[in-house]
């Protein structure tokens, strides 16, 4: 396969030229773009940041060894996933195919034992343990685990502790849901007894103020538990009742957040959240009042079917611009698929608008990560899932880890 893309590429086949070049790029995080303009060979470098000079030397010296037919000079051009050219460097291809490509542009390119060095910290293997989505996924199913290894990541020290907060809070909040209503009637004993004195009546009146108190804590669970049945509504809204409907979730949970006094530790998280809630809400509204589109044939999954005529490995790879990894995307779908009460189709689409909904919020990933950290979430366990409550814990931990 490897030999056959060389040959199409030293060809001049610009679509082979790309495949290498992001199996040559894929430990890094780096995806690449090639295209072309007449002789001149445009080539694209994209990572979650920008991705350094230093990768020069490694691209001069491949297409030097290729040599693709039909073109006599080169641009390459860095940038971070959704945003501007961070910088770009062209040079003319020499005519010897194993002619040296360094001395083209030395005045600008780093020194060699510098960009040797960078080199060589980019390739350093992390740590499995140390992974990001490894370390979200244990912090929302195993808090106990997932807490120690947030603190060997390389995260900064606000990050960890506010994800130990968070996780801590997240177990806490899973026991208090679970415990049952120990509240215990009166009817029988006013059935036995009926107090005349002073006493039993002031009594009466402490049980009925404290009962008319709200506990700031139970406030809180509510506004999360109402804001994860929010979360849910929108990821599997389809018309405008339904997204009626994830709006009204949203405007509880924010007045859930609102009610939780300045007393409660809680108080500062419940502000920021409802500050967090607000864009959803809006979304949610915008979408309500969309008019229906009427089609002959009904598509329940809008995610995918906006890259017709693929398989579903396919679409998420043209999706995350990552042609050539439709393997890796088939074998994750499969396993989530072993564990969830979805079908593949439909957790394909729930991973394609939980990354969308991430984006709303600032977080800048793809259904790659999104699909190993799903993968991890469920492979430990013997029971089935609903996919929507997994992958809508993966982005609140992402929210809360931002924080």
């Amino acid at each position: 396969m490897t030999d056959s893309l060389k040959a199409a590429a030293k060809a001049g086949d610009i679509k082979a030229l790309e495949a290498l070049m992001n199996r040559s790029f894929e430990s890094k995080g780096v995806t690449v773009r090639v295209t072309s303009s007449g002789s001149l060979l445009k080539i694209v470098v994209r990572g979650k940041s920008a991705p350094d000079k230093a990768l020069l030397p490694t691209i001069q010296k491949g297409l030097a060894s290729i040599s693709p037919k039909g073109f006599d000079q080169v641009i390459v051009t860095a940038r971070a996933i959704g945003n501007a050219d961070a910088w770009s460097q062209q040079w003319d291809l020499p005519k010897n195919p194993h002619a040296e490509l360094l001395s083209v542009a030395t005045g600008s390119l780093p020194a060699p034992k510098p960009a040797v060095k960078v080199l060589a910290s980019l390739d350093e293997p992390q740590s499995w343990y140390q992974k990001n989505w490894l370390i979200i996924s244990l912090l929302v199913l195993f808090p106990f685990a997932g807490i120690p290894l947030a603190w060997t990541s390389k995260w900064p020290k606000s990050n960890k502790v506010g994800v130990s907060i968070a996780s801590g809070l997240w177990l806490l909040l899973s026991f208090l849901v679970q415990q049952p209503n120990k509240t215990q009637p009166r009817i029988a004993q006013d059935e036995t007894s009926t107090p005349t004195t002073e006493l039993a009546v002031a009594e009466d009146e402490e049980a009925s103020v404290e009962a008319s108190t709200p506990d700031p804590d139970r406030t809180f669970a509510d506004a999360v538990n109402q804001a994860m049945a929010a979360a849910e509504a929108t990821q599997t809204a389809r018309n405008p009742d339904e997204w009626e409907k994830a709006a009204s979730l949203w405007t509880q949970a924010i007045e859930l957040m609102k009610a939780v006094p300045e007393a409660s530790e809680n108080y500062q998280t419940a502000q920021q959240k409802i500050t967090d809630y607000q864009p959803n809400l809006e979304y949610s509204q915008k979408n309500a009042r969309k008019p229906i589109v009427a089609q002959s044939v009904p598509q329940p999954y809008s995610g995918t079917n906006r890259v017709p005529d693929k398989s579903i490995e396919e679409k998420l790879a043209v999706i995350d611009g990552l042609p050539g990894l439709e393997s890796t995307y088939g074998r994750l779908l499969d396993q989530i698929d072993a564990k969830c009460t979805q079908d593949r189709t439909q957790i394909a689409d729930i991973v394609v608008r939980s990354v969308e909904v991430a984006f709303q919020n600032g977080h800048r990933t793809n259904t790659l990560d999104m699909l190993e950290a799903g993968q991890i979430a469920v492979r430990s366990t013997d029971f089935k899932f609903d996919c929507v409550e997994i992958f809508s814990l993966i982005v609140t931990m992402m929210d809360v880890q931002q924080e």
